[in-house]
């Protein structure tokens, strides 16, 4: 075969790997959409970095950046469910259509519904009944601390 007939034969089909990954590349780009948008407190208005962006039913996730702001990209055309989420706060789920070759943009505000309750006292014996203390209590070896009381076991009721 000839040298210029086999470089002329390379080149050809050099060109026509490119021009065939250039047509999927934009045919790809023509079926799917973007979405973006950021997570706010919904109290004090400010960004939250780190919560956690998904698409509902897929594994499309995105952490958002310090501003608060996310992109997913390459989200094939069609309606999606997508939720946000951050340690502390409500998860929020909201519905979004992407339409091909368009960037959709989606915006959360987390915030908590906690509910304010009253104090709460908790009470609590510790029942110490190995012998080593009992023994060195009453060898007078061993003295609490003035924030401990010890109490002998006869004076808690047995459990059930």
């Amino acid at each position: 075969m000839n040298p210029d007939h086999l470089h002329f034969t390379l080149r050809f089909i050099a060109r026509l790997a490119l021009a065939v990954a250039l047509i999927g590349t934009a045919a790809a780009q023509t079926l799917t959409g973007a979405l973006g948008g950021r997570v706010s407190n919904s109290t004090s208005g400010q960004s939250l970095q780190g919560a956690i962006v998904r698409v509902v039913g897929t594994e499309l996730r995105a952490d958002t950046a310090r501003d608060g702001s996310y992109d997913l990209r390459a989200l094939p055309a069609g309606r999606y469910e997508v939720e946000a989420s951050y340690f502390g706060l409500d998860t929020k789920r909201a519905s979004v259509e992407i339409v091909a070759g368009r960037p959709a943009s989606l915006n959360f505000l987390l915030g908590s519904d906690a509910v304010q309750l009253e104090a709460v006292k908790v009470e609590a014996a510790v029942l110490i009944v190995e012998r080593f203390v009992l023994a060195a209590l009453r060898d007078r070896r061993f003295s609490p601390s003035p924030n401990v009381s010890v109490v002998p076991a006869p004076f808690f009721p047995r459990p059930p």
